[in-house]
């Protein structure tokens, strides 16, 4: 679900779809319980007067470990990130792999605790793009 494949309609001409996210290839990352360690948006703006029209947010949370297993929320957004449209709590053990996927990403898991989580995104389809990238009209 983290592959960003929104078309957005009726934009008009002026318009661009950017893709923004949080995370590099190869990167060691590390984030403490409630924060977001992977966060993709895809936002249709404005080239005239720089206003996002409509954006998806795709986040995944880091919410702890219990024992072997690690809890991950993800969350979607669209347009506001006041209240996700959608969200899920995910559960991984890690006990003998340390590799994680949802969707097409690939998370390397490098340390844990019920505190932090040490890690590095391996795949993502995100990589396709540099973050910042003008994707297309919209």
């Amino acid at each position: 679900m983290l592959a960003m494949v929104v078309i957005f309609g009726g934009c008009g001409l002026a318009n661009s779809v950017y893709l923004n996210y949080n995370f590099k290839a190869g990167m060691e990352l590390t984030t403490s319980v409630g924060n977001p360690m992977v966060e993709i948006t895809q936002a249709c703006k404005n080239g005239v007067d720089g206003k996002v029209h409509s954006s998806i947010t795709v986040r995944l949370i880091y919410s702890g470990k219990s024992g072997n297993t690690i809890t991950i929320t993800y969350q979607m957004f669209s347009n506001d990130l006041t209240r996700p449209t959608s969200s899920e709590d995910l559960t991984y053990d890690i006990s003998e792999k340390k590799k994680i996927a949802w969707g097409s990403t690939v998370i390397e898991v490098k340390e844990a605790s019920d505190s932090f989580i040490t890690f590095v995104v391996l795949e993502s389809p995100a990589y396709r793009y540099p973050s910042g990238s003008k994707l297309r009209g919209c």
